[in-house]
């Protein structure tokens, strides 16, 4: 999901939570929920085309 969005490996590390980071999610977690956001979207854009097509 990373690779497809773009990401690469240095911004995971990066993104790596801290101890004293407990507001971070987990990379992965995080990953996943960067993928759906950007799913819903293009899922939103493709209906708004839709339906202004009509």
């Amino acid at each position: 999901m990373a690779r497809e969005m773009g990401l690469n490996p240095r911004s995971l590390i990066k993104n790596i939570p801290s101890p004293s980071q407990q507001w971070k999610a987990p990379v992965s977690t995080w990953i996943r929920e960067m993928y759906q956001e950007r799913l819903d979207k293009a899922r939103r854009k493709k209906e708004r085309k839709e339906i202004s097509a009509e």
